[in-house]
């Protein structure tokens, strides 16, 4: 009896072992930010970012555009960028698996998806009508958009992926244009780096239109418009943790420059907070700050507490004296 038990202990730390084990590869390999520049790449070298001389976009047809195209021919320029997109939705998540291991990563995949769209619609002429067109033709009225993600309960299809950060369709064009600037240089330097030669000059030139990108985008009064302040910064951060991220990785290189203005996301239970920071001295007294203020609240809720007690202990004995009374009474 004892024999079988340990048997059937073995088979299921065996097989526990095994799931691990499987996750783990999958976590491994799961998609960096090196990878997500990679398929942004393909888009753009495929799918032009910007306009010909005869208004369109370019397009080149392979890694299996054309299936997403009417007919598998895409002669709009809305048809191009819609496959472009499905392109991109695809690859990250398609299914289950995918959708795990990059949709709730702290890489915000989507968001970066629409900062592409969005620009890309915006280069297209009459940019607000053809966002609008694009929408409704594409996203609102196609099977391709509303398919579940197999496998996944938490979001319903692409097009709900999408209504969840349709900010970015109406966002300013110069704010778009200027997020778009900072993804793709920041990319550029994972591009043309690849993790082997930090001192190269592309990559020092790549860095500096980051930093400049990024500075941009901070300095532009148009992002405390529409409520999107926080949301706008929120990017920003994710982006600025990746170029802090790749400077230690090369050793803090000489060559690669600092970002001045650093942004400080919420502390734990203060989620409406988000801090802007150019100097270093300045963190030390916004932290001292913060540090007065729990004290104060501290010492508030201590001093009530106090007070509380001492009232119910006066409580008691009045009542205690109260009883007294009345049985001396009765």
């Amino acid at each position: 009896m004892l024999l079988l038990n340990l048997q059937i202990k073995n088979k299921i730390l065996s097989q526990w072992m095994g799931i691990w084990y499987m996750d783990f590869l999958i976590i491994m390999f799961s998609f960096t930010f090196f990878d997500i520049c990679q398929l942004l790449y393909t888009v753009r070298t495929s799918i032009s970012d910007h306009l010909d001389t005869g208004g369109s976009h370019y397009f080149n047809s392979g890694h299996n555009f054309d299936k997403y195209c009417t007919n598998n021919s895409c002669d709009s320029n809305l048809g191009k960028i819609n496959a472009g997109c499905l392109f991109l939705f695809d690859e990250f998540f398609k299914d289950s698996d995918n959708f795990k291991y990059n949709a709730k990563s702290n890489i915000n995949i989507v968001e970066y998806i629409m900062i592409w769209l969005s620009y890309t619609l915006n280069k297209t002429t009459n940019g607000e009508k053809n966002i609008n067109e694009f929408y409704n033709k594409y996203i609102e009225n196609s099977n391709w958009y509303k398919k579940n993600i197999e496998g996944v309960t938490a979001y319903k299809n692409y097009k709900d992926l999408i209504d969840r950060n349709n900010y970015f369709l109406s966002m300013d064009k110069s704010i778009i244009s200027k997020l778009y600037d900072a993804l793709t240089s920041l990319c550029n330097i994972h591009v043309t780096d690849a993790g082997h030669v930090p001192n190269c000059e592309q990559c020092a030139k790549a860095a500096n239109g980051f930093v400049t990108n990024y500075e941009g985008v901070i300095s532009d009064s148009n992002i405390t418009k529409n409520g999107l302040y926080r949301k706008i910064l929120s990017i920003l951060y994710t982006l600025s943790n990746d170029y802090d991220n790749f400077k230690k990785k090369n050793n803090n290189s000489s060559s690669l420059p600092s970002i001045k203005t650093k942004i400080y996301m919420p502390i734990y239970g203060f989620s409406s907070l988000i801090f802007l920071i150019e100097n270093n001295f300045y963190i030390l007294l916004l932290i001292f700050g913060i540090i007065i203020v729990f004290i104060g609240i501290y010492y508030k809720y201590s001093l009530s507490g106090f007070r509380n007690r001492l009232k119910n202990q006066y409580l008691r004995k009045k009542l205690k004296k109260m009883k007294k009374e009345w049985t001396i009474n009765i």
